[in-house]
């Protein structure tokens, strides 16, 4: 873990720090969930290059007991007196919820040898915005190769992430990953006739054979979108319909209330 071993130490320590100001405001059983991401991202609109960022930051949610009432607080701040806030802010909330015989805290069982042990690629991590860069333009040409394609937007994406797990009763696991996402958002123009929009996205743990996975993929999603532009108008439709809830809410009582 030598990769982010600067932020694996703050992201540890900020992390102690907030599980013993919890106990110390009172809280009888606490855990903290904490989070370190970095990425990088460049993004297309309008069928051409707009936008690259860069962010990373610090995550932590904390879950106390108290008297069998549950309080949850978060910051993204690793710094000592707002952690103390939070461990106190916790405990507060707690003392307002209702209380729930279920609600635990309980050290961690093993992890199955079956799980993945690492999600890690150090390549993916090293990656050059340069390299980046170019891969992105691998989709924006493969999407564009077709005229009757329009690329709406879309963007790749690098993320390398640490996670961990800590509570008082003995619990201290951390996670490292890396990935590599990609999407695209377009549609099929040729003449009068226009699609609907569609989208898709993809991710990978590894930089090993990204430049054809997003050249393969895109290309399957732009041909998808062109063969819509075939579909001819359906013949008028009268007598039941069946909604699912989902449909029920959205369609129906959203408009109505």
């Amino acid at each position: 873990m030598e990769r982010l071993k600067k932020e694996r130490q703050n992201l540890e320590t900020a992390a102690s720090k907030l599980l013993s100001a919890a106990l110390k405001a009172g809280a009888e059983a606490a855990e903290v969930c904490a989070t370190y991401t970095v990425q990088t991202k460049i993004a297309l609109e309008k069928q051409d290059f707009h936008l690259a960022s860069s962010d990373d930051g610090y995550n932590f949610g904390l879950r106390v007991l108290s008297a069998g009432k549950q309080g949850f607080s978060s910051t993204n701040s690793i710094e000592a007196p707002d952690l103390k806030e939070v461990g106190a802010k916790a405990v507060e909330i707690a003392g307002f919820s209702p209380e729930n015989p279920y609600n635990c805290i309980s050290p961690s069982e093993n992890v199955s040898k079956e799980a993945p042990t690492s999600l890690w690629d150090d390549a993916l991590f090293d990656l050059s915005l340069q390299t980046q860069k170019d891969w992105t333009k691998v989709m924006a040409d493969e999407g564009t190769r077709d005229p009757k394609f329009r690329l709406n937007d879309g963007a790749v994406s690098i993320s390398a992430g640490l996670y961990l797990i800590l509570n008082s009763h003995g619990t201290h696991k951390m996670e490292k990953e890396t990935s590599l996402s990609w999407s695209v958002m377009g549609m099929g123009v040729d003449g009068e006739n226009i699609s609907s929009f569609d989208y898709f996205s993809q991710l990978m743990r590894s930089a090993q054979g990204a430049p054809d996975k997003i050249s393969a993929t895109t290309r399957k999603f732009r041909d998808f979108i062109l063969s819509t532009l075939k579909v001819g108008p359906t013949q008028s439709y009268k007598g039941l319909v069946a909604f699912s809830p989902r449909a029920v809410l959205d369609i129906l009582v959203s408009g109505l209330s």
